[in-house]
């Protein structure tokens, strides 16, 4: 009639060995998206539970327990890289497993920091949420971004974009082996700065380039700054889906240093001084027809 206490401890262990520990027909769903999706080395772990409930029966209860982990890798998408070289610390609370990551890489992509959850783990449908801080060259996000199922012309001004990137995702899924992409709930804050947006028209580039980019699953939206022929611009913008088409737009104020009007108006006596503001707003499709 008294509930029986089990404490289990290993000073190291692989993730491997520590499933075949796994109860049997115990979380099925979390065993197989471990098994399929995690590797690497488990060290300092310790786990105390209720074997049995008030009434006798078979049955993990009070569960609690922490772990480090070491030269981990895990996999979110079957589609998708790796996510390798992860360090950090997990702690098991009752129905969930909260992982704090310290490092980690994926093809180029940094991880700063991160912290992930599988969580409804007494339910029958388990989740997963996943924080992270990725610091990268904007071109190995780019070339990330062209191993997802996203659409390429969702990113495609990337590709013109050389700098220092920063990025906080984050995505909420279920714990299933084969992960549709529909499945994923994701948002994301990035940050680009000392930075050059090469080719914005003929040869002209904008330098010491600066923008922020919100994305969610209802479109994108950024702003920004950067000098262009001496001369700084300030724009705003958003990407977004129209009757079945990518639809981006932009506006903002070109602040045209008078400098630059002595180097294009012909030469006389007149001399030029102040800004002028130009206001734009440009809509481009997918096609790439801008108006």
């Amino acid at each position: 009639k008294d509930f029986s206490k089990i404490f289990l401890e290993f000073d190291s262990i692989s993730v491997y060995e520590l499933l075949n520990f796994w109860p049997k027909e115990f979380k099925e769903t979390v065993y197989d998206w471990m098994l399929s999706n995690s590797k690497g080395k488990i060290s300092n772990f310790s786990i105390n539970f209720n074997l049995f409930d008030s009434n006798g029966n078979f049955n993990f209860n009070n569960l609690n327990g922490k772990f480090d982990f070491q030269d981990t890798k895990i996999r979110y998408m079957e589609s998708m890289p790796w996510v390798v070289d992860i360090d950090g610390n997990a702690i098991i609370q009752e129905n969930k497993i909260l992982f704090l990551i310290s490092s980690g890489i994926s093809n180029d992509l940094s991880i700063q920091n991160g912290k992930v959850i599988l969580y409804d783990l007494d339910t029958d449908f388990e989740q997963s949420n996943v924080n992270l801080t990725i610091n990268s060259k904007n071109k190995h996000v780019v070339n990330y971004l062209k191993k997802s199922p996203i659409n390429v012309k969702n990113y495609k001004k990337l590709e013109n974009i050389e700098g220092n990137t920063k990025i906080k995702l984050e995505l909420d899924f279920p714990l299933i082996i084969d992960l549709p992409t529909e499945k994923i709930t994701y948002g994301s804050e990035v940050n680009i700065k000392n930075a050059i947006f090469k080719g914005i028209f003929k040869d002209y580039n904008i330098d010491d380039f600066i923008v922020d980019i919100s994305i969610d699953s209802e479109g994108v939206s950024y702003s920004g700054s950067g000098a262009l022929i001496n001369s700084i611009v300030t724009f705003e913008g958003k990407q977004f889906s129209e009757n079945n088409k990518l639809i981006d737009t932009v506006s903002g104020i070109y602040n045209l240093n008078s400098k630059y009007l002595e180097t294009i108006l012909p030469k006389n006596s007149l001399e030029y001084t102040g800004d002028i503001n130009i206001n734009f707003e440009i809509k481009e499709d997918d096609d790439g027809i801008a108006k």
